[in-house]
């Protein structure tokens, strides 16, 4: 499962453009087995992702499709990150089972759609059939950072370059990767107050997307990936950053 994951980092794309036709009852139902056993960034957090259909979700400017998948969760510190960390992984499922999908920032869901066990909601993927291709045909379609932008390293360059194609919030890309032996350590970018308020919520998402390429990354090159947040006396530093996470990384 985490090979396929893997495998369409390559290729996924974000899709806009539904055909408004239903995903197949049995492809829901394979869906939703697999998101039962999905990898968590953080295990003491409590989550419920369902599927829903059109009228789950309300607001100008969501984007219309057949079906969303929900994300609710617990209030918990790095609640956001291990946010990012699932739904990317579900992201990845859905490319590559050939279903469009597209991260929604915006809109929010009907009273219908409400998390079990006082678990707020947090973000949606709208899913379903698409009138366009669901994969990119090569990475020169990718518009991202070059290496250089988002990794001071050299070590683990390949495991980067699948960091590097993550999706983001309106592309902002906020990950900064800084290695240390056999650790990478995970920075999102500092923002001025305004733009705080704004993108927060989106970027801590962000680097647990990011962080979820790396850990499918460092799986397939034959590491044993350990993602963990160093003690707040021993938090590495990087000057207009914010440290998130490190990431060791050992051969099997």
């Amino acid at each position: 499962m985490q090979e396929a994951y893997y495998s369409a980092i390559f290729k996924r794309k974000s899709s806009r453009k539904f055909t408004q036709e239903r995903v197949q009852e049995e492809k829901i139902q394979s869906i939703l087995q697999s998101i039962e056993e999905l990898t968590p960034l953080e295990n003491d957090i409590k989550t419920e992702i369902k599927i829903m259909d059109a009228d789950s979700m309300k607001g100008l400017l969501a984007i219309k499709a057949p079906h969303y998948v929900l994300f609710y969760s617990e209030e918990k510190p790095n609640d956001l990150e291990n946010a990012g960390f699932l739904l990317q992984q579900v992201d990845l499922m859905l490319s590559d089972m050939g279903i469009g999908s597209c991260w929604l920032g915006l809109g929010k869901p009907t009273e219908k759609a409400v998390g079990k066990d006082g678990m707020n909601y947090v973000i949606a993927l709208a899913i379903g059939p698409t009138s366009e291709p669901v994969h990119r045909q090569s990475k020169a379609e990718f518009k991202r950072k070059k290496m250089e932008e988002i990794y001071q390293g050299s070590h683990f360059s390949s495991i980067m370059e699948a960091v590097r194609l993550a999706p983001s919030g309106t592309n902002s890309q906020p990950w900064f990767f800084v290695e240390e032996e056999n650790t990478l350590h995970a920075f999102c970018a500092k923002k001025g107050k305004l733009k705080a308020m704004l993108y927060e919520r989106i970027n801590r998402m962000d680097m647990g997307i990011g962080l979820c390429h790396l850990w499918l990354a460092g799986l397939a090159e034959g590491y044993e990936v350990d993602l963990f947040r160093e003690v707040s006396e021993r938090e590495p530093t990087l000057p207009n950053y914010e440290y998130t996470y490190s990431a060791s990384l050992k051969k099997k």
